[in-house]
């Protein structure tokens, strides 16, 4: 929970962008330009471009003597992009620039340093305008996350378990309105690409599923077609695939000796459908919870099946072995890009699943004594 917190303070900053008047530069049908300068570099320095889409590459942005570049590519429609420090050790003090690309439009980067990249203004196409009302939203929630910040350290550092339970609580708190103020800013403009961007940013296994409906309901026909809002869809087919009392979706995967095991195989008793990594530290800290409840319940029709998101074979049966974990496990060895981390829309470990001996879903993420509460109460 603690990282959860951590990332709640930097997730409020992710796509910080602040743009000024549209100034559209008609351009062929497929095509965007983005345009700039960064000063005070040197001549030939090198950065990448990276648009949100499925399997885009990365575009390498090489500086001219006077800090100018060119970007050129194709969208069909309007895509975020980032712009960024390829240097690893740059990039860690350096926050990149998000921006709108549009077809038919040249986008523009308002003279900046490489310090200053991620507030640099944009101009070009409406959905930079919509970027900077978004932002202005979140920007709100962001001040009075910072607010926090002084008193979560000090709760942290001393130990004051409390404290820091009761600063996490209002940051999820805070995070929540900001997710929801995102929503409505969508739900009022439901032709718009950027208020689909960011709904689907900002979506999270929190959110009540049909939340995340009218959100899509209320799109226009033509923004339902668009990159962002597919995304959204699919991630409600995967809420409605996972929702409490619908039947765990089957697949078949190998154990670390190579045999083919489905999900179905375990019929007739309780499973607890465990996603877990060996290199996944809040999953090795979970796993002795996870023993001591199938030591307590495997004689009264509970059991467990490990779904590894590792990559390793080696390591993920090391893993096994120390933790002790003598159940059923299973792997493609895919780590995230595995079938499965799809099918049940997995975005964090530990995850988990209970499932009833018809193979329903009747719980999700117990942990520690919660896990053993409920198996007590369902296999008394």
């Amino acid at each position: 929970m603690k990282q959860v917190y951590l990332f709640l303070f930097s997730a409020l900053g992710l796509y910080a962008c602040e743009s000024a008047n549209t100034k559209a530069k008609p351009l062929l049908d497929s095509s965007f330009v983005i345009t700039g300068t960064i000063t005070s570099v040197d001549t030939g320095k090198i950065l990448g471009f990276q648009l949100f889409s499925d399997n885009a590459p990365t575009d390498t942005i090489r500086l001219d003597k006077d800090g100018h570049f060119t970007i050129k590519g194709m969208a069909t429609e309007p895509l975020m992009g980032n712009i960024f420090c390829i240097n690893a050790t740059e990039s860690n003090r350096i926050q990149p620039l998000s921006l709108f690309v549009e077809p038919g439009i040249t986008t523009t980067v308002a003279s900046t340093t490489l310090a200053n990249l991620s507030t640099a203004k944009v101009e070009g196409g409406n959905s930079n305008n919509e970027v900077r009302e978004i932002e202005s939203i979140i920007s709100s929630y962001s001040k009075k996350m910072d607010a926090l910040k002084d008193s979560f350290k000090i709760a942290y550092q001393s130990g004051n378990q409390s404290a820091f339970a009761l600063i996490q609580d209002k940051a999820l708190k805070l995070s929540q309105e900001m997710r929801m103020s995102v929503f409505d800013y969508a739900k009022e403009h439901p032709k718009s690409h950027a208020a689909a961007f960011y709904a689907f940013r900002f979506l999270s296994p929190e959110i009540n599923g049909d939340v995340v409906s009218k959100v899509y309901d209320a799109f226009d026909a033509t923004i339902k077609k668009s990159l962002y809002a597919q995304k959204i869809q699919e991630v409600l087919n995967v809420n409605k695939r996972t929702a409490i009392g619908s039947t765990a979706a089957n697949f078949t995967l190998p154990t670390p000796e190579g045999k083919k095991i489905q999900l179905s195989d375990f019929r007739g008793r309780y499973v607890l459908l465990d996603f877990w990594a060996s290199w996944c530290g809040p999953c090795r800290q979970e796993n002795p919870n996870v023993v001591k409840a199938y030591q307590m319940f495997k004689n009264k029709g509970f059991t467990v099946l490990g779904v590894s998101l590792d990559e390793d074979a080696d390591k993920w049966k090391e893993a096994i072995q120390e933790d002790k974990l003598n159940w059923t496990h299973v792997s493609d060895l895919h780590g995230w890009k595995s079938d499965c981390v799809a099918l049940y829309g997995i975005e964090a470990i530990p995850s988990n699943f209970l499932l009833d001996k018809e193979g329903k879903i009747i719980a999700k993420n117990l942990r520690g004594k919660d896990l053993e509460d409920k198996l007590a109460e369902i296999l008394k």
